[in-house]
């Protein structure tokens, strides 16, 4: 734990005025397998800027069964993940994109959500 004392409002308000790290990253990819039972999906994803990740396929468990309804294997997706814990990341929002899915090499040249 560490003390830190503020001299001014200033300071405060530098302090406060911080962008709040980083918590979810958006991952683009094709859904390759869906385990129900374990509530985990396989994604064959393309690079992730933001952990500096190459295109690959994981595995990924999922807040909520729920985000899979209605979508199958092949689909290109788009998601949001978060890791919950070292190591283990968690889709916490999932939504079929338009296109062809054609793999990691589809996944990585997709267009980002919402566009």
């Amino acid at each position: 734990t560490r003390l830190v004392v503020l001299s001014s409002r200033k300071q405060f308000s530098e302090m406060t005025s911080l962008p709040p790290a980083q918590v979810g990253h958006e991952v683009i990819g094709v859904l390759d397998a869906i385990d129900e039972k374990a509530g985990e999906v396989s994604v064959a994803h393309g690079p992730v800027a933001s952990l500096r990740w190459p295109a690959m396929t994981m595995d990924f468990a999922l807040a909520n069964p729920a985000l899979v309804a209605g979508l199958k294997p092949g689909t290109r997706v788009a998601m949001e993940i978060v890791e919950r814990k070292p190591g283990e990341w968690v889709v916490t929002r999932m939504r079929a994109l338009q296109g062809p899915a054609a793999g990691p090499a589809a996944a990585g040249a997709a267009a980002p959500p919402g566009r």
